[in-house]
């Protein structure tokens, strides 16, 4: 009846509160992340801040130490907004 697709790559653009949360959510949820941001210090930030949050989830006892180093992974930093093709 329809297609269906399977979805394994999650691109999201802007790297602030939201798009921080997003990334770090879709990365713990297994999915591969692209973040981007038109101020790539911006990006790098908040990706350092997403570990961060992750870290102090271990420290919690929330999730694992592999579950957050895979989430942490799972998120890489684009420099461009094309790159997220």
């Amino acid at each position: 009846m329809g297609c269906t697709t399977t979805v394994t790559t999650i691109g999201v653009v802007g790297a602030g509160q939201m798009g921080s949360g997003i990334a770090q959510v879709a990365g713990a949820s297994g999915y591969k992340v692209f973040l981007w941001d038109i101020d790539n210090e911006a990006t790098k930030r908040s990706i350092e801040s997403i570990g961060k949050r992750l870290e102090r989830l271990v420290e919690k006892e929330k999730i694992s130490q592999q579950d957050a180093e895979s989430a942490k992974n799972a998120i890489s930093p684009v420099n461009e907004l094309k790159d997220l093709k």
